[in-house]
Parts: C-alpha cells; sequence; structure tokens
C-alpha cells in the first residue's frame, strides 16, 4: 500500500461538517479514553461545536479520492504567552495512519501561525503517545524536559521570519520548503541541552554548504543566538548571560557577540531593554562597526532588586531583549533568566496555627542559592500589634548553596482576632567584607481559627489560595483551578484533588493550566472562593466554586458555567482527582459496592480503575471515605447526575457527567460535590451522603447502628455445629469487587487433628495440595464456590470443644478468615427438663449429666439457679420472693438471670422496671441438638411493651458446659417501638468466686480486674466477661457470660464482693411484624479466654 495519500488541507467550513462527524465517530479506538465519549457526533452537533470555537485556524485534511475528511487539527492563541499558539486538537482517521496526513496538518499549522505573527507553536500529547514523538520532532517540536506530560514547543514559525535567518531559507519560507532543510535526530525522549550554563533548544538546517544555527533560549522561550553560513560568509549574533540563574543583589554579566566574516563591515547599533527589578550598571545601547574578520564582545554589568518578578516553574522568565539593527535590518534577540532571592525560607511543618493569647513556633529552613558560605542575620516584622515574633537564633551560617534554619517563637495576646496574621521574614547577608545585601521580604502567615472560623491568605510563592480550618487545610491554586483539601491527621494524608475539564475531547489541554481570576466574599455561615476563566476553546466562561462552611469541616464544591455565545453550546465536564501512582499513606478507604461496602487498604491496586468497575450502576451509594490516623474524611456526589466514575487511591479518580446544552447567555450548575473533614466513623460520610443527596435523615437508632464494611474481596465458610465427631462437608465461597481477573493461592489450614480436600469447584483449580493444609492456584473471573471434605485424623474426645481452623487467600494482599468445628457436647446422652414446684412457683430443673440449670416462670422469667458437675452454685437469687438486695438499686431485684425491659422515656427505668411482673408462661422447647425452656409472655403491666411478645429461652445440650440465652422479642402492635432489652446477671461472688477476677478486653487488649474496696467498672470491647476463680480453687474455673455481636453492650461494675453483671441492648427499634433477637450464652469451667472468645464469635451460629 502506498504511504502517502493524495490531500488536501482545506479550512472548516458547515459543508464539511457531516464527514467529520463520520471521521471523529472512528477515533474512539485511537484516543485515551475515546474521543466521543460513547456519544456519537452528528453533522449539528459538530456545527454548533466550530461555529463559535475561537481559533486561529480550523484544518480538516480531505482524502481527494475517497472525497471525505480523514483528519483535523485545530490551532489557537496561547492562554499565557501572546507570541504563541498551540494545536489544540489533531487527529487521524485509522485508514490514514501512517500516510503522512498529520505531517501535512502539522506543516500548515505552522504556516498559518507565521502569517498570523506567531513565534511558537505548542502542542501537548499523553505520555502513551510515544510513537508520535518523531513526527513532532521532525516538524520542530522540542520537547520540554521540565514540564509534565509530553509538552512540545515548535519555535519553527519565529525562526522563519527572523530577518537574520530569513535570508537563508529564501522563497522556502512560506511554502513549506524549509522542511527538508531541517537536520535532527528524532530522539523520543525530552530535550535537555545546556550551553554555557544556559537551558537551550538548538535548531540545526543545512542547504549544501549553507548552514543555519539557531539557539532558542529554553527558560526565555525565544531566540538568543544566530549562526548564518551563506556563500560562505558567517554572521553570528549570539546573546548570553554568565548565569541561567541569577539572585537578586548579586553582579552579572550580558554578553553579546557577532562575529563577521563577510568582506565588508557591519555597521551595527545596539539596544538592551531590560524588566522591572533589572538595572543595567553599564550604558545598555552602543553603536559599531565590525570588520570583517572580526568579532565583536560587548559585556554588560546588571543586577536585580527585590522588585524583579521571582521565576515559576513552567512559567516564561522575564527576558533582557537585545534590540539589533544591522545594515539597516532590525531584529531581536531574548536571553532569559531565572531569577532567585539570595536566600529563601521553607516552612515545611504546614500551616501555623496560634490561638488568642497563645504561643507555636515554626521551624524556619532557610536555602541559601550564592555558591559561596555566608552569614544572615534574620529580620522580622509582625503586621498585627498583637503578635510578637522572635528567633531562636538571629544570625545564621549557610553553607554553599545549602541550608541553615532557626526556630521562630511566636507570641500572640488575648485580644488576637481570629483570620490571618502575617510576619514578614527578611536577611542581611554578608557575602564578603565588600559585599552585603538585604533580600525581599518573605510572608509567613499565621492563622487564628477556632472551631466556627475560616482563615484566607494568598500565597503568591505558590500562586494559590490557603484555606484553614480547624479540621483541614486546603488550596485553591489560580492556574488550573484546582481544589486540595487534606486532614489534619498524624500522618501524612493523602489531600483530596478536584479539577474541572469541560471537553470533548479531553486530554491534555491548556485550559488545565490556564490562569482563573480569583475572588473571596464571606457571611456567617461559609466563606466562598471563586476562580473564573474564559475557556480558550470555546465561548464559554467556567466558574469552580468551593464553599467552606464554618465550623463544619465540609467543602461544596460546584462548577458553573456561561454560554457566552449567540448559539446553542454542548459540553460535558468531568471532575478529575488523584489517579494511580504509589502511595505512602496508611490507613483504609471505604467502599460502597452494591454487593456491600467493602473496607480496602490505601495502596491497594485492586480498588481503583480499570481493577474496579466505571459504571455507577455497580456502586449503591454515592461516597467514599478513609480513615487514616483515626481521623475520618471522605468524598461525596450524587451518583445519579454522573455516567461514569472512577475511584483512584482513597478518593475519586474522575466523575464524568452526560452531555449538556447551554442556551445563549445560560449560566447553569454541572456539578456539585462535597469534601467532609473530621468526623468520628467512617459511616458519618454516608449518612451526610443520605442527607444531602437522598434528602434522606435517618432516626436516631439508626444513627447509632454502625453498618458493617467487608474485604474487598470476601471468604464465605460457616462454622458448623458437630452433633458426632464424624467426617462433614461444607461449602466455601470467594467473593470479589474487582472486574479485573484476580489471581492468588487459596490454603485453608483445617483445625487440628482433621485432614481435608476439595470435592467440588466452579473454576479450574491447579497446583493442589490436600492434607492438614489444603491449598491451591485459583485465576479468577468470577466467584469461586469451592466444596470442602473434613475428616477427623485421630479419635477426638467426646465433649464440648471448639476446633479452630484457617482460609488464607493470598493475592496482591492476604485475607484471612477463621472458621470452626464446634462440638456441643457429647454424642449420646441427654439433656432431661423436669417441671416441678417449689414454694408455691413453677420450676423447670435442666440436667445434661455436666451441669444443671433452674428456671421459674413464676419468678419473672428468671434463671435462679446453675450449678457445675462439682456442684458449685455460680448464681445468687431472692427466689421465690423479689425483695431489694441489700446495697442495691433495684426495686424488683430478682437475681440470677434476670430478663428486664426498661424505657426511661415512659417512665420505666431501669431501677423499676416490672418486667418480672409479667404473667408468664413455660414450656420444654428442643430445636435441633439443643433442649430447655422457653418462657413466654404477652407485654401487659409495663407500658413500653404493651402487646408485644416475648421468648426467652435457655437451652442447652448433652454433657454442654453452655447455657445458651435467646431472646425473640416480636412486635406484633402496629406501632414502631423502642426500649432497651436488658440481661442482668448477679454472679455468687462470696464461696468459689470470692476474691476472683475478672477478665475482659479493653480496647482491643486483654485486661483483669479485680475487686476492691474502690469500685471498678468497665464496658468491654468484646462482649465477653469471664469471672475466673483463684488458682487455689479446684472445683471450679468461673463462669463466662457472653453475647453474640457488638450491638449491645456488656457493663461490668464490682467493688468489693458486690459484682454488677449485666447486658444491655439500645439498638432495639422494632417495626410492626418484625423480630428482634438477641443471644447470649453461660459458660461453665471456662478452660481459656482464647476459647471464650472464639465461641462469642460463633454464637449465633450455634442455633
Amino acid at each position: 500500500m502506498p504511504d502517502t495519500i493524495d490531500i488536501e488541507i482545506r479550512d472548516y467550513d458547515e459543508t464539511l461538517a457531516e464527514g467529520i462527524a463520520q471521521m471523529w465517530n472512528t477515533w474512539d479506538e485511537l484516543w485515551p479514553t475515546s474521543f466521543t465519549q460513547g456519544v456519537p457526533y452528528t453533522a449539528e452537533r459538530v456545527r454548533k461545536q466550530f461555529g463559535n470555537l475561537n481559533a486561529i485556524a480550523i484544518l480538516i485534511a480531505i482524502d481527494m479520492n475517497a472525497r471525505k475528511p480523514v483528519g483535523s487539527c485545530t490551532l489557537f492563541a496561547h492562554i499565557r504567552d501572546k507570541d504563541a499558539a498551540y494545536v489544540g486538537t489533531l487527529g487521524v482517521s485509522p485508514e490514514a495512519l501512517g500516510k503522512k496526513v498529520g505531517k501535512r496538518l502539522l506543516l500548515e499549522s505552522l504556516q498559518r501561525a507565521l502569517q498570523k505573527g506567531y513565534n511558537r507553536v505548542d502542542l501537548n500529547t499523553w505520555a502513551g503517545n510515544m510513537k508520535a514523538v518523531p513526527l513532532y520532532k521532525k516538524v520542530g517540536m522540542m520537547w520540554n524536559p521540565e514540564m509534565g506530560g509530553v509538552h512540545m514547543e515548535d519555535y519553527i514559525p519565529g525562526i522563519l521570519k527572523h530577518p537574520l535567518s530569513s535570508l537563508f531559507f529564501g522563497d522556502s519560507t512560506n511554502n513549506g520548503g524549509w522542511y527538508d532543510f531541517h537536520t535532527r535526530e528524532p530522539i523520543q525522549a525530552p530535550d535537555e541541552y545546556q550551553k554555557m550554563g544556559m537551558d537551550i533548544y538548538p535548531y540545526e538546517f543545512s542547504n549544501g554548504d549553507n548552514k543555519l544555527s539557531v539557539t532558542v533560549d529554553r527558560l526565555g522561550r525565544g531566540i538568543t543566538a544566530i549562526k548564518r553560513v551563506i556563500d560562505n560568509e558567517v554572521l553570528r549574533v549570539e546573546a548570553s548571560v554568565s548565569s541561567h540563574q541569577v539572585l537578586c543583589g548579586l553582579p552579572y554579566i550580558f554578553k553579546l557577540e557577532i562575529e563577521n566574516s563577510s568582506l565588508s563591515e557591519l555597521p551595527v547599533s545596539l539596544n538592551l531593554k531590560g524588566f522591572k527589578g533589572l538595572i543595567f550598571d553599564k550604558t545598555p545601547n552602543l553603536n559599531f562597526s565590525v570588520q570583517s574578520g572580526e568579532t565583536l564582545v560587548w559585556d554588560v554589568p546588571f543586577h536585580l532588586d527585590s522588585s524583579a518578578t521571582l521565576y515559576r516553574d513552567n512559567i516564561r522568565t522575564p527576558v533582557i531583549i537585545t534590540e539589533l539593527d544591522i545594515e539597516g535590518s532590525k531584529s531581536e534577540l531574548h536571553t532569559g533568566l531565572k531569577i532567585k532571592t539570595a536566600a529563601e525560607i521553607k516552612t515545611r511543618w504546614g500551616e501555623c496555627k496560634i490561638s488568642a493569647g497563645g504561643k507555636a513556633t515554626i521551624p524556619l529552613t532557610i536555602l541559601n542559592n550564592i555558591t559561596k558560605s555566608v552569614s544572615a542575620r534574620i529580620n522580622l516584622r509582625s503586621t498585627s500589634p498583637e503578635l510578637r515574633v522572635t528567633a531562636m537564633d538571629e544570625n545564621v551560617t549557610l553553607d554553599s548553596e545549602g541550608f541553615g534554619g532557626t526556630i521562630l517563637e511566636i507570641t500572640s495576646s488575648e485580644n488576637l482576632e481570629n483570620g490571618t496574621h502575617d510576619i514578614w521574614v527578611s536577611f542581611d547577608i554578608s557575602i564578603n567584607s565588600d559585599h552585603s545585601l538585604t533580600t525581599r521580604e518573605f510572608k509567613i502567615p499565621i492563622f487564628n481559627v477556632d472551631s466556627s472560623s475560616i482563615a484566607v491568605s494568598h500565597d503568591e510563592s505558590q500562586n494559590r489560595i490557603m484555606i484553614i480550618s480547624r479540621k483541614y487545610n486546603a488550596s485553591f491554586s489560580l492556574e488550573g483551578g484546582i481544589l486540595r483539601a487534606q486532614a489534619l491527621s498524624e500522618g501524612d494524608s493523602l489531600p483530596f484533588i478536584l479539577q474541572s475539564e469541560i471537553g470533548p475531547p479531553f486530554g491534555i489541554n491548556p485550559f488545565r493550566f490556564a490562569e482563573r481570576t480569583p475572588s473571596i466574599s464571606k457571611d456567617e455561615g461559609a466563606t466562598v472562593v471563586s476562580m473564573k476563566a474564559k475557556h480558550p476553546d470555546r465561548p464559554l466562561l467556567i466558574e469552580d466554586r468551593a464553599i467552606f462552611e464554618n465550623g463544619s469541616g465540609i467543602i461544596q464544591h460546584e462548577l458553573w458555567v456561561t454560554n457566552t455565545a449567540d448559539e446553542t453550546q454542548s459540553m460535558q465536564l468531568r471532575l478529575l482527582g488523584r489517579g494511580g501512582g504509589i502511595s505512602f499513606s496508611r490507613g483504609v478507604s471505604y467502599i460502597p459496592f452494591s454487593s456491600g461496602i467493602a473496607r480496602v487498604d490505601n495502596g491497594n491496586f485492586h480498588s481503583i480503575y480499570p481493577a474496579t468497575s466505571s459504571n455507577p450502576s455497580d456502586y449503591s451509594e454515592g461516597w467514599i471515605a478513609v480513615e487514616q490516623d483515626a481521623v475520618i474524611s471522605g468524598q461525596v456526589w450524587d451518583s445519579e447526575c454522573i455516567e461514569e466514575i472512577r475511584f483512584g487511591l482513597g478518593q475519586l479518580n474522575m466523575l464524568a457527567y452526560p452531555f449538556v446544552s447551554l442556551e445563549p447567555g445560560e449560566t447553569r450548575r454541572l456539578s456539585q460535590t462535597w469534601f467532609i473533614f473530621g468526623v468520628s466513623h467512617w459511616s458519618s460520610i454516608r449518612r451526610f451522603w443520605q442527607a444531602e443527596v437522598e434528602r434522606r435523615h435517618e432516626d436516631t437508632v439508626s444513627v447509632l447502628e454502625k453498618p458493617d464494611a467487608h474485604n474487598l474481596t470476601q471468604i464465605d465458610m460457616k462454622s458448623l455445629v458437630l452433633s458426632k465427631v464424624n467426617p462433614i462437608e461444607t461449602q466455601l465461597g470467594i467473593r470479589k469487587n474487582t472486574q479485573a481477573p484476580l489471581g492468588g493461592r487459596l490454603t485453608i489450614r483445617s483445625p487440628q487433628d482433621w485432614a481435608v480436600k476439595f470435592t467440588s469447584s466452579n473454576i479450574e483449580i491447579s497446583d493442589k495440595s490436600e492434607g492438614s493444609i489444603a491449598s491451591c492456584n485459583l485465576l479468577m473471573a468470577q466467584d469461586v464456590n469451592l466444596g470442602l471434605h473434613f475428616d477427623p485424623t485421630k479419635t477426638i474426645s467426646d465433649g464440648f470443644s471448639i476446633h479452630k481452623g484457617l482460609v488464607t487467600f493470598a493475592t496482591g494482599w492476604e485475607i484471612r478468615k477463621p472458621f470452626y468445628l464446634v462440638k456441643l457436647g457429647a454424642s449420646e446422652g441427654t439433656v432431661n427438663v423436669a417441671k416441678t414446684h417449689d414454694q408455691n412457683s413453677e420450676v423447670y430443673r435442666v440436667t445434661n449429666d455436666l451441669i444443671e440449670y433452674a428456671v421459674s416462670p413464676d419468678y419473672g422469667g428468671c434463671l435462679i439457679s446453675l450449678r457445675n458437675k462439682n456442684d458449685v452454685e455460680f448464681l445468687t437469687s431472692a427466689f421465690p420472693k423479689a425483695t431489694p438486695k441489700p446495697g442495691g438499686f433495684f426495686d424488683n431485684y430478682y437475681g440470677g438471670i434476670q430478663p428486664i425491659v426498661f424505657d426511661d422515656d415512659l417512665g420505666e427505668d431501669l431501677s423499676k422496671a416490672k418486667t418480672n411482673r409479667e404473667s408468664m408462661t413455660a414450656s420444654i422447647y428442643e430445636s435441633g441438638l439443643w433442649k430447655g425452656v422457653e418462657i413466654f409472655w404477652t407485654g401487659k403491666i409495663q407500658r413500653a411493651t404493651r402487646g408485644v411478645q416475648f421468648k426467652l429461652r435457655y437451652l442447652t445440650t448433652p454433657k454442654s458446659p453452655l447455657v445458651l440465652i435467646q431472646w425473640i422479642i416480636s412486635n406484633t402492635t402496629n406501632a414502631p417501638i423502642k426500649f432497651w432489652p436488658t440481661i442482668m446477671i448477679d454472679p455468687k461472688m462470696d464461696e468459689h468466686l470470692s476474691e476472683s477476677t475478672i477478665v475482659i478486653e479493653l480496647n482491643g487488649n486483654p485486661n483483669e480486674l479485680r475487686n476492691g474496696l474502690i469500685p471498678v467498672a468497665a464496658s468491654p470491647s468484646r462482649n465477653v466477661v469471664w469471672i475466673k476463680s483463684r488458682e487455689d480453687i479446684k472445683d471450679t474455673t468461673g463462669l463466662c457470660f457472653m453475647l453474640a455481636g457488638d450491638t449491645a453492650r456488656i457493663i461490668s461494675a464490682s467493688v468489693g464482693d458486690i459484682l454488677l453483671l449485666g447486658a444491655v441492648d439500645g439498638f432495639a427499634w422494632i417495626k410492626p411484624n418484625e423480630e428482634y433477637v438477641i443471644t447470649g450464652a453461660l459458660r461453665v469451667d471456662p478452660i481459656s479466654n482464647e476459647e471464650n472468645i472464639d465461641l462469642q464469635q460463633i454464637l449465633d451460629q450455634l442455633i
């Protein structure tokens, strides 16, 4: 196939719209993240997009054989540099790739820029487009090594029109013939060149024996030297400085060289033009004749004062302009200066905050930019009379291009107002005995913010607005309108980032770097920072607006767009955040997938796009929460308003909104998102989403509930209850929330004295091993279900036992889940339940050949006695008549295991509740292996429980040390009910439990509490309390009380021989026709607290 096609480059007109739409619809496969964004172009859409485009040129490449467009290129005026243009969108149809269509479009763009008087054309492309770099370099593009992405700059237009170089090109200047003279090796790497300490771009041209060398000053973005050889006559004009980096207050030399090898003298007139802050120390003009064969060298000393503009990354530097008149031909050279101060400060330990009447310190780092060691005296000035600042060391020594520092000590008066107060720092620097200088002043903002205020400062050094509160530090950059906000945690938390982008197309667009116009307003509720800019490609006014609420830790971001054209404008918005990369931030994130809320480590790449879905419907809610160093932050959005979502590490990577059309003059808000800081639990982020987005507020009980979060990849395997020690089979499932395939090693460590093997799988497994440890390799494109078979490998005692195993799945991270094989008691034997009467009360006595307990429906449904095989009584009871306990606080004290329901709102507090006076009945109850007594009553006496049905079961199995307590509350009324079900336990703390210890977990750590004269009260972090008998007691190891889950709370309080032990559930909000179940257990004679904890974790799976 030919490597070219017959192409004609035309200016856009509306007759081409249909063909352009068809062409653009073929670009998706070539464009990063698609060109059309899934919405095919139409002729009408093309007309609207191009109709009011403020472009220098809209170029269309026409295939003259197929008579259709196969490429397009837009050219715009540069956002910053008035003498430059930039290529907006450049693309070629798939069938025209490699046919030099892109080259023709670029060459024509350069020609149009030249005709319009521009000196430079810029182009941005994405890093993955390396195959296009050689083409770009062949047409004169230089890859800037300092700017992000692949930023290209082409100085061909300026070279072609410069009077000293245009003579070389002759007639080829205006027809693109220069391309054949351009000599260059198109290396796929940034163009990093230096000459005499200056950062430059070299251009070389050759036409037979005629040569042209042009040197472009990379920082000043202009031509600084030209060497021309025509017919063996050499003319070289070269401007340079002794150092590209210049420091205010120090002397430097500007040098101009003119080499003349022609046969005649050259009359030359020279004049230097500077800028604010530059002072020439010698007359900056000269008239001279350069004789044949001579070289003129003109040195002009200069220095800069403190008013000179300091260097900023990626911004064209100030330049010295050399005005040349050589034989009547006038031209200019531009030489840039990277201006810095002799010394500068860094406050790298965060923003300084102070309170009225308080003190603060600022570690101050001083950077020496001078190439020798110097001494510096620190000068300090405060703009507020209420602030006093001193330096611990007023005089510091600074190493050559090194650093020094001191500590600033700040004291404020009680009258310091909220807001921002500036401190100014400067330095008197002694360079040598004959030379000293004073630097400009550097601003250090000091923020006084209380819990309800916001402070704002303009940071000129980084071109941003700083917004400070008690809960976060935020900034809003003037360049690009990028909002950053970071929680105040002890570690290095990742800031949330948000930046708006209008398209399509999307990609590296100069609007991202456009300078915004800021405005700040305040009222009693918030501080509003607005960033406005005109879109360079479209007739749109863009406003990024951030609302910082006073005292709430909430930042609201809005994007507003105004159509300034006379026609309808269609567009799409994207909000961009942080993407992938490597994160050193600790902590976890919570993401609401449709399958449930996932808890993932912040460095887990399986939680970010493209491993996770970009479809909003795959997420149940619109928020993400991040937890680091016990500090919770989050982002919130409306999922109903977006068509695509991508997650980065611990935050949003992108929100894509649908296409919208704005009528002429219309202003509309296109997005609304929130940052949230300083909440106590990640579920608060979820509740904010419910309130602000869904407009739904939770009831008080729901607010107290903490929803569960699971791993990004979940292991599903239930524990198994064994009636006999026999082989047993079960299912294991692995569920994933990622759309990317997930590979890893699955390992099942069977409990001791058991072996395990695989019996089935819904996917192929490899490298399988079985035995006490079974493992295999998995490659999960979907959820996995595996069958497992367990076999005992030796005789296991026929009694109560818990056999713990572990499932692990090791992929990029490791997931662990324990499982249990539980033997509740003996395989043989019975549970006997005898209905008796004792002191005119009905009593049910339950025995299982290991323990014995008694329950009475006539005595408040209480369990009144519990004994082990050694006849040790564990409970104290007032049976048969309830009486106030000496030293206690219950009017209706029953003792033993006492169920109580109370409701303070209805005047039935815990101490006076009459639950146990309700009319109760009892019956023998059996369920599977369990057998015991069920107490039943319907609330009548207590107002809070009228019409509510209660079933309280005390169950056991043969030769089991357990009494399972299952309390089922059924709301058979037509009203929602709210009360506090409570189980009180009165252990018998004399005799065998005398001087016992209370074994519990506090904040996740094991603790042993001992009774004494001073009351000791605690609410364990895990619902397990072991009343552990003394070591010298042989008949028992004590009694353990536990509750399943962590919704209810156990309370333990003791003094002397009195122990108040109970469990209170504050979440019993029961709707009509719903049931609420509380599961607990009494474990007689525990073996270890580890076994107690294992049992508690699976308690609600035992029945």
